[in-house]
This record gives C-alpha cells, structure tokens and sequence, in this order.
C-alpha cells in the first residue's frame, strides 16, 4: 500500500491527548517544518534536559491509526504497527553501525513496511498487520523475531495508542510489497506458582522488584491504564507513603512528568482498586522476580 492510504492523528505535542489533525502517512514522512528542531537535538547529545524541552515541542502522532482523543477506545486502527529502536537499547548496536547500515539492513525483512530514523537518531519501522484487534499479539512475536537477530525493540510500542514524536528522515527505506504480518506467538504452558515463603515480608518482595527495576531501568508501566494499575497497586500497601515508589518505577517511561506523576498518584491513594499482587504480576510480565 501507498503512504497515501494510511490515516493518523497528529497530536500539538506529546503531552495534549486531545483536538488531533488527521494526515495521511505521507504527510507526516515528507513535513519538514520542524526539521530544524530536530537538528537542535541532535547537536545537544549531552544536554538532556534541553532534549527534553525540545522534543516536548514538537507534534506526535498515533502511527497506528486516528482518533478523536488519544485513548485506545477511541481508536480507528489503520492496521499498521510501530516499533522503536532506541540507542539507550541496543548501544553495540548502534556503535558499530550507522543508521543508514542499521536501515538498510532492517529494511530487508520481508515484512518491514518503512523504517526511518528517529528524532534523536534511532530507528523506528512500521509494520502492517493482518488483524488489528491482536495488536498486542504480534507485539510480542516481533518482539522474539528482532531479539533473534540481535535488535531490543521498546516494550512500550505494545500500545496501540502510544504516540510518537515527529523526525523526519529524507532517507527512508519504504517496502509497498512487504508481507503482512500475521505471525502469533504460541502461548508458553502455565507453570505452577511457587508460593511464597512467610517468613518473607511483602516490603521486602516489593523491594527486590524494585531493584530489579532499576538496576535495568525497565518500564513497566506501558500504557496509560496499566500505568495507573501499577499506582493503585503501590496505594493498596503503602497509601500516600508509597509516592517515592510510584515515581522509582515511572521515570523509565520516555513521557515521565513528575508532577503530573504525583499527581495521578495522590489522586488514586484515596481509593485504590488494586492489590499490591498486581504489580507483582505486572513485574513477572516484565521478566521481574522477587525470586532470588
């Protein structure tokens, strides 16, 4: 299929969820209006917080579809999935080959639709798929079939409403013949849960996934729902006492605010609707044990 027939929305910024433009993808991949702001961060490597600012400024788009509100429910899929290659995630990667190598190599699977580089230099690549509603599904094959060939794609694309900032690549790789994706993960046979030892405190269980978190710097809070599971989570065990948490386990997510953090916080302590087993569900869903 052409750019021309997919449709998305473009959002003021990453932050507003609301009032969107639908273009088509072409649009997107051809506007060069804030090309200048791009090359501003990418000539600030060392400058994190003026990176912040920067990409703060610029447009974001749902590549997976339009919707009228930037929530999963309101989304018209466009049967295209977006997956990003960030630099933080594959450093080898990265330091040995350029982009443009990185592109033309990732261009080559038979069912990478378009690949270009990100704002900061990374990559992302657009793949159509053959069922919109298993969105989430085929997340996770492509997840296995990058990691096979050496590529860590961000968890956080698994959200089909998940916004990307604006990057303009004058040099990207487009397939129209590429494959559908169609591939499902068959579903690993349930193990039994070993049960959890009294002697150990659920502080303590927290704690171990706590470091874990942080001594890999995972998110675990992909999407907005599932982010706020994980705050009801916390305020079921530790109240208003357990916004330090909240924030320790957020600020691995590329949108981060922590005001908006504490705020969303504070508001769900004063009635949480989960249990603190949700977050340990959510860790093990994230490769996150409390098992030592």
């Amino acid at each position: 299929m052409n750019p021309k027939e997919f449709k998305i929305s473009i959002f003021k910024n990453i932050k507003i969820a609301s009032n969107p433009k639908n273009i088509t993808l072409e649009c997107w991949l051809k506007n060069t209006y804030y090309k200048s702001i791009q090359d501003e961060i990418r000539q600030s490597p060392e400058c994190q917080d003026k990176q912040k600012r920067l990409k703060q400024s610029l447009p974001a788009a749902t590549m997976s579809g339009t919707c009228t509100y930037r929530n999963e429910k309101h989304l018209q899929h466009n049967g295209l999935i977006c997956i990003d290659i960030d630099t933080k995630d594959n450093k080898e990667l990265f330091k040995t080959s350029s982009p443009d190598i990185l592109k033309q190599k990732i261009s080559k699977l038979p069912f990478v639709y378009l690949v270009a580089e990100s704002v900061r230099a990374g990559l992302y690549a657009l793949i159509q798929i053959e069922n919109a509603n298993l969105h989430r599904e085929y997340f996770k094959s492509l997840q296995a079939e990058f990691k096979a060939i050496g590529v860590v794609i961000d968890k956080s694309c698994s959200d089909p409403i998940r916004a990307r900032i604006y990057s303009y690549d004058a040099n990207y790789k487009l397939n129209e013949n590429a494959t559908i994706y169609s591939k499902i993960l068959k579903p690993e046979p349930k193990q039994a849960s070993t049960p959890i030892k009294n002697t150990i405190s659920t502080n303590e269980l927290f704690n171990r996934c706590l470091s874990q978190i942080e001594a890999t710097q995972t998110d675990i809070t992909t999407g907005r729902i599932g982010w706020i599971k994980i705050a009801s989570a916390i305020a079921s065990e530790f109240g208003s006492g357990g916004l330090e948490f909240f924030h320790r386990v957020s600020c691995y997510h590329p949108e981060y605010e922590p005001k908006e953090c504490k705020r969303t916080y504070l508001h769900i302590a004063k009635n949480p609707k989960c249990t603190i087993s949700t977050f340990f569900n959510t860790c093990h869903n994230y490769g996150i044990s409390y098992m030592i």
